[in-house]
């Protein structure tokens, strides 16, 4: 298994990847328009990293920057998903984008749990990670 960046020859497996990613969350599926335009983001104005094996991409996290106000510049996670079977290989994920955020100078990170199953670890391991919750999104759609 390799973790790198991803290259703009990535989109299309990590687009694949996105489309389960939204189908598991609470946004619901996001067209393949969505998907590009946050690939692009990512790739271009934060970090954007996969997994992959002899298979294809088997893992993505990704953010992007914001800077300004009080808070400085951080990232600010949009994607994280592992396909089910390799679900062992997130924390690599996870520690990798966290090095990569510090090392583009980020003064901080915000991740996101959403409310699936996995809330409860994701949660945990957020905590156990010096982050604290500081507030909760709300999301609403007009289509």
């Amino acid at each position: 298994m390799i973790i790198r960046n991803v290259l703009e020859t990535d989109f299309p497996e990590v687009m694949r990847i996105g489309q389960r990613y939204s189908e598991e969350t609470v946004i619901g599926t996001m067209t393949k328009e969505q998907l590009l335009t946050i690939a692009r983001v990512c790739k271009d104005n934060g970090i954007a990293i996969l997994a992959e094996d002899d298979i294809g991409v088997i893992g993505v996290i990704a953010g992007h920057f914001i800077e300004g106000m009080a808070m400085g510049k951080f990232c600010e996670e949009v994607i994280w998903y592992v396909e089910p079977e390799h679900r062992g290989i997130g924390l690599m994920l996870f520690e990798r984008f966290m090095d990569a955020c510090e090392e583009s100078g980020c003064d901080g990170v915000a991740m996101s749990a959403y409310n699936n199953r996995y809330l409860k670890v994701v949660d945990r391991l957020y905590k156990n990670n010096g982050f604290k919750e500081v507030d909760r999104k709300y999301y609403k759609s007009f289509k």
